[in-house]
């Protein structure tokens, strides 16, 4: 599958005037926005940053992010995205644990980063503001110290995600630059927005003739759900299905997932998967096991030889997911292993109820996790999210572990359903079953 002539670059160069980012006043073109690219890059490399150092930013949803990226891209620079609702503290870590050579903030979290770039010990010239803020140098004033040409030698860079975890602190992954300009790199880090909770007539005022593709990850959808969606959007919806270590690995069509609902994907050109057993032997078809995938770049966890080593099985990796494939090498998603709930010696995949519990209209979101239990080892607790009209309480439990009746065996059914305004989810929208748990746990035992 390939887009052609629909890139950054390219666009820039045959069309500058095209708008590219929707500002106060009038929009900024392609043309401003590479230019800018090029000032911040030119601007880094005087700041001493050079091909493989790490550059990272605590931003908002702002466009001035998109402006760093570009430049960390065509840079060789590893871009460290963090999340501006971390503490100093966190902050810091991420920040002293990525070698942060620079970062990239605003006034709102000024005061935050300034404690955390201290703890990191990133030099004054390093602490850029694309606001006014006192104690960092303005992204303006360091843009115009750029020439608008690009810089002399452009290489790939990367981002350079910092786990959701399981256990312990986050860990960085930095995957193996490739020596080649960004224009030849396809980015399909994008993501779907599900909205089908919008009201119908809101749905209605909106003409979607002029989507083509839309992609997205982080978690299968629900097959009901993607059915709704493919009949509001048309087949538009591409999903594939990587993490932070592999990027993409496999893809699905819209057609191709019409055909066998519920898969993520087959391998895409140059890799190959595998699911294995926890001993490593590769599993048959149709029995499920660890995603193991090769064929991608390299990557490492920072600083952790160790839990690298214990990811890989030869060429092979895994990101801890749980799968199986089809007999035509079709991938089907059920869990993270550390999500796995073993309830009287069977196990019970927490995706799989939630997603029976999503496809009730009293529910917006919902969280499924194993709590310890005296008889069973486990027991499956759900923690539902109300959708904005429903009542929490006795009654709609009642109605959904009835609407878990005709879809799950009576070994998944929920043996509590409680109640919660808001259920944490990760930067990248994955929901923390490890922070639910633990908030869950603390609570009972508080």
């Amino acid at each position: 599958m390939s887009v052609e002539g629909v890139g950054f670059y390219e666009i820039a160069q045959n069309h500058p005037d095209r708008p590219a980012l929707p500002t106060p006043g009038r929009p900024v073109t392609y043309g401003e926005l590479h230019a800018e690219v090029n000032r911040l890059s030119n601007a880094l490399g005087g700041l001493g940053l050079r091909p493989g150092d790490s550059l990272a930013t605590v931003l908002g949803n702002r466009p001035e992010f998109l402006t760093v990226l570009l430049a960390a891209f065509q840079s060789g620079l590893y871009l460290v995205p963090v999340s501006r609702h971390l503490t100093a503290s966190e902050i810091g870590y991420i920040l002293a644990d990525s070698g942060a050579k620079a970062v990239v903030t605003e006034s709102a979290f000024g005061d935050v980063v300034k404690g955390a770039a201290d703890e990191a010990g990133i030099p004054a010239e390093g602490r850029v503001s694309v606001d006014p803020a006192e104690g960092y140098g303005s992204m303006a004033e360091l843009c115009a110290k750029g020439g608008a040409d690009p810089p002399g030698k452009r290489q790939m860079g990367s981002v350079m995600l910092y786990t959701s975890g399981t256990t312990g602190r986050p860990k960085g992954v930095r995957r193996s630059l490739l020596d080649i300009p960004p224009e030849m790199v396809l980015d399909l880090m994008r993501q779907t927005l599900s909205m089908l909770a919008l009201p119908d007539e809101v749905r209605a005022r909106y003409d979607l003739s002029s989507l083509r593709q839309v992609y997205h990850s982080a978690a299968p959808i629900p097959v009901e759900t993607k059915h709704r969606m493919l009949d509001w959007w048309g087949p538009v919806l591409y999903e594939y299905y990587g993490s932070t270590e592999s990027g993409p690995v496999v893809v699905a069509t819209p057609e191709q997932w019409l055909a066998r609902p519920g898969t993520v994907g087959r391998a895409v050109d140059g890799v190959q998967i595998k699911i294995l057993d926890p001993e490593g032997a590769e599993l048959p078809p149709g029995e499920t096991g660890l995603i193991y995938a090769s064929g991608q770049p390299g990557f490492e966890y920072h600083d952790d030889p160790e839990k690298t080593a214990s990811a890989m099985r030869g060429d092979f990796y895994t990101p801890g997911d749980l799968g199986h494939l089809d007999e035509d090498g079709w991938l089907y998603m059920s869990d993270r292993r550390t999500d796995l709930i073993i309830s009287g010696g069977v196990n019970i995949y927490p995706a799989e109820i939630e997603n029976a519990l999503l496809q009730h209209p009293a529910v917006a979101d919902v969280a499924v996790i194993g709590v310890p239990d005296d008889d069973w080892g486990q027991s499956v607790v759900a923690l539902v999210e109300p959708a904005a009209d429903a009542a929490a309480g006795d009654a709609l439990a009642a109605g959904l572990l009835a609407h878990c009746e005709p879809r799950l065996s009576k070994l998944k059914h929920p043996r509590r359903i409680e109640f919660r305004e808001s259920l944490p989810r990760t930067p990248s929208g994955k929901l923390s079953r490890r922070r639910v748990r633990e908030d869950y746990l603390e609570e009972r035992a508080g």
